[in-house]
């Protein structure tokens, strides 16, 4: 089997390195803490970093060639185009509903979108969310978006 290094990997590359200066660029401009686990640009930053060494796996490492013929890509085309609004509308809704609210519905319908069955994809979906804002909230002290409506309803 002949390993190659695909076109679109490099695109992908690509568009990773765009996002991982993006990131960068904009925790510049955020406020630093003295306290590195309360230090809201930590996070961002180490993922812009993982987000960059994926995109240079990506030019280097070759992959073997798809097991079988994709078709025309029309279906996988449509699932991307549907994962990018689906990733807008979770940014745009994290201030009104939360991160957790937000980060369970994203994870199910993106897990959906995958193909993962329903008795995988729903706990995946409620543990994920929640085990981040324990970590980040609780642990680190890194404060993320409560939505207001919990603070509405909790207050």
């Amino acid at each position: 089997m002949k390993l190659q290094v695909r076109s679109g990997d490099a695109v992908a590359g690509t568009l990773l390195w765009v996002m991982a200066a993006v990131i960068v660029q904009q925790s510049t401009t955020w406020p630093s803490s003295g306290d590195v686990a309360g230090d809201p640009t930590v996070f961002p930053r180490a993922l812009a970093a993982i987000m960059f060494a994926s995109g240079l796996a990506l030019f280097v490492l070759p992959r073997p060639p798809p097991a079988r013929e994709e078709g025309t890509g029309e279906l996988r085309t449509l699932r991307t185009l549907l994962l990018i609004g689906l990733t807008m509308l979770m940014a745009l809704s994290l201030e009104t509903v939360g991160l957790v609210t937000a980060g369970i519905v994203y994870v199910l319908a993106a897990q959906r979108l995958a193909g993962a069955p329903w008795r995988k994809a729903l706990p995946f979906a409620i543990g994920a969310p929640i085990a981040i804002w324990l970590v980040f909230v609780t642990v680190l002290h890194v404060p993320l978006p409560r939505g207001e409506i919990w603070q509405w309803l909790f207050s």
